[in-house]
């Protein structure tokens, strides 16, 4: 678990399927790192609320990653 202000570790990720590729995380903004998969009904049912979540607070820095497993 990392800690308020606390580097996150690089991403390292075979393949991306939309977006341009995450390198790194950048001091200031906020990430929402979501690991979901297709299969998995509680991670479905989250999509919208974090799309609504990504509306809200884009412009303050914020972005969500998701990563299908």
């Amino acid at each position: 678990m990392l800690r308020i202000e606390s580097a996150a570790p690089p991403i390292k990720v075979d393949a991306w399927l939309r977006g341009e590729p995450l390198t790194n995380f950048q001091s200031g903004k906020v990430y929402l790192v979501e690991f979901w998969a297709t299969g998995c009904g509680p991670c479905v049912a989250a999509i919208p609320h974090l799309m609504e979540l990504l509306e809200k607070y884009q412009d303050s820095g914020f972005e969500v990653v998701g990563v299908a497993a």
